[in-house]
């Protein structure tokens, strides 16, 4: 089901369904994409996500509607719309973008996240870096938000506990979304690489800078390093990792696609092979969504 409650809004929520827009073609593995600044030669990594494991507990609000549930693979994303928080869902396979629901003024036209952390059940919270450093807490329930100072880069969800990583590339675990707030630390977890932008699956850990071609893997209980995944004609911003399956999704906002900086969100295999990309266009918010949470049937 579509939540579609507006907070201070009298808009008409049947006008809440967006317009589809066709995906670029899905590809054979290894043929290229629609973006050919680069050329690179995929390897196989070995790596296969996970789709269950404890930071995925199978049931929760974050679900995508009808019409998107059955694709191969679906992203949730944050955006600014009207100056209110929205979510947005969309299908990989159709292109089909549905708003999800808003969560209260934000006082901005703009946000700027690298972290999405779903709890697998009723709260999603998000790192945001627009003026310093917040964590901002949605509650799927009430569709309201609290915004928090934080001193951290991105946060992610790992074995039923919040999962940053600092500076120092130390990780930490957090039991609530308060205690990420306060830095009440529940746990350590080995040293990894560094990166701002990170999304957890089983046991692995998915990270990037703020612009790159390539995926760094971690084993988050171990702090093994992974094959990288190099991504097939990539190598732009990142706003954010999402992981379904066999799918690795990543979020860009445009700005090699001259002159409209059309939002995009490219899918890989997990050797870092191009299937397809979606053009987030079409839709009127603020600013381009950013921060990625994937999943799939």
């Amino acid at each position: 089901m579509i939540l579609l409650l507006a907070l201070g809004c009298n808009e008409d929520p049947s006008l809440r369904t967006l317009p589809r827009r066709q995906p670029d073609p899905v590809l054979p593995a290894g043929t290229g994409s629609t973006f050919p600044e680069t050329t690179t030669t995929p390897e196989d990594t070995g790596l296969v996500a996970d789709t269950g494991g404890p930071n995925i507990p199978g049931t929760g609000l974050l679900i995508p509607p009808p019409s998107i549930a059955t694709e191969s693979s679906w992203c949730f994303t944050i955006a600014p719309i009207g100056r209110e928080l929205g979510i947005f869902v969309v299908g990989m396979d159709s292109g089909t973008i549905e708003e999800f629901g808003r969560y209260g003024q934000i006082g901005s036209s703009n946000i700027r996240t690298g972290g999405f952390a779903y709890n697998g059940r009723d709260e999603l919270v998000i790192s945001e870096s627009r003026m310093g450093f917040y964590v901002v807490d949605l509650d799927l329930q009430t569709h309201t938000y609290t915004s928090s100072a934080a001193a951290l880069d991105s946060v992610t969800f790992y074995d039923h506990q919040y999962l940053t990583y600092d500076i120092n590339r130390q990780g930490h675990r957090y039991s609530t979304s308060a205690d990420v707030v306060a830095d009440n630390i529940s746990d350590f977890v080995p040293e990894t690489g560094w990166f701002t932008r990170s999304q957890v699956r089983g046991n692995l850990v998915f990270g990037a800078w703020h612009a790159t071609d390539a995926i760094e893997v971690w084993d988050v209980a171990t702090g093994q390093e992974e094959p990288t995944i190099f991504l097939e004609d990539y190598d732009t911003w990142v706003w954010g990792i999402g992981i379904s399956g066999t799918y690795l999704h990543v979020l860009d906002d445009g700005r090699e696609i001259l002159p409209t900086w059309t939002p995009r969100l490219a899918r890989f295999d997990m050797n870092g092979a191009a299937v397809n990309y979606v053009h987030l266009d079409g839709v009127n918010w603020d600013d381009e969504p950013k921060g990625l949470w994937c999943d799939g049937p």
